[in-house]
């Protein structure tokens, strides 16, 4: 395996105003990211390994592929060993060439949505939205409502996944007994102005058959952008 390498290299390969490209430039710069490029020299292919929150013992993929199977296969082997399991997010249109090499254990693709800034957003003023630093350091805008116990807890909640000089792609959660209220909408609006207000483009990932989620994003002013993207949990091959 060779040396990790400076995202320097790779800035002729992703386009950070680009929002397709904006969650790969993320995690190619995200602190900690081990970057591999092929070639050494002007590099028109890279690995990119980073650590993530939700599973501490395997890494996320991103990555760049060459053009051609045969040097994929090259990139993936030199700095892969076989039954090695990680995370892999890329263009859902890689899921053919990646389950060629990769045993795939589940599968989700997204449709990536963008804020339209010809869009005015509308006020969405609900008193119940609450605002405070999520765990990954992000602004959170939640509800909070009673349990059975009389206990507070998070009803509907909107934080942040990621954010770049350009981006911040937004990540919302409501409980089901609290759905059709409203609440999902009222702290995605919140964190839409906040991420607008501070310089960024909101982008918004919803999962291909989450029909709630596609209406919330479009009455909020988001537009598909046609990108559609793939996360993957998968082991390597054995190299043929």
């Amino acid at each position: 395996m060779s040396t990790p390498t400076s995202p320097t290299k790779i800035e002729h390969l992703l386009n950070p105003q680009d929002p397709t490209d904006a969650l790969r430039w993320y995690y190619a710069h995200k602190r900690g990211t081990q970057l591999f490029v092929q070639p050494e020299n002007n590099p028109t292919s890279y690995l990119a390994f980073s650590r993530i929150g939700w599973d501490l013992f395997r890494f996320l993929l991103t990555y760049h592929f060459p053009p051609s199977p045969e040097a994929t296969a090259d990139l993936l082997y030199t700095h892969l060993s076989a039954d090695t399991s990680l995370w892999i997010i890329g263009p859902a249109t890689d899921y053919n060439l990646l389950s060629a090499f990769f045993t795939i254990q589940s599968h989700k693709t997204l449709h990536l949505y963008t804020y339209d800034h010809g869009q005015s957003l509308a006020p969405h003023i609900n008193v119940l939205v609450q605002r405070k630093t999520s765990a990954n350091g992000f602004p959170q805008f939640y509800i909070e409502q009673p349990d059975t116990n009389g206990e507070l807890t998070i009803a509907a909640s909107a934080t942040l996944n990621w954010q770049s000089p350009h981006f911040a792609e937004l990540n919302v959660q409501t409980e089901a007994a609290h759905r059709r209220r409203g609440w999902g909408r009222a702290v995605v609006a919140a964190l839409t102005q906040y991420v607008l207000a501070h310089g960024r483009t909101p982008l918004y990932a919803v999962v291909d058959n989450n029909a709630p989620s596609h209406r919330l994003a479009t009455t909020l002013g988001y537009r598909d952008t046609g990108y559609r993207e793939m996360m993957l949990e998968a082991t390597l091959r054995p190299q043929p």
